[in-house]
């Protein structure tokens, strides 16, 4: 399994596009405050919903989260 070390973007994308779990770790780890803001969890739940997906770990301040498998 693929993990991508604080890209998340990347992960989101990635995830989205190919129907796999990538967790992505260390989110925006080196910012002065580390972690997902509000914008960050708002676009990843719609992206989430738009390809029938769910996310774990998901909340602002988060550095890790995990997309689990479609559920068709």
């Amino acid at each position: 399994m693929l993990t991508i070390d604080g890209t998340v973007r990347q992960a989101v994308a990635f995830s989205a596009l190919t129907g796999q779990p990538i967790p992505a770790v260390n989110a925006r780890a080196k910012r002065e405050k580390p972690g997902l803001r509000l914008q960050h969890t708002r676009v990843i739940a719609v992206i989430a919903e738009l390809v029938n997906g769910q996310v774990d770990g998901l909340s602002q301040s988060s550095q890790d989260m995990y997309r689990r498998r479609r559920h068709i």
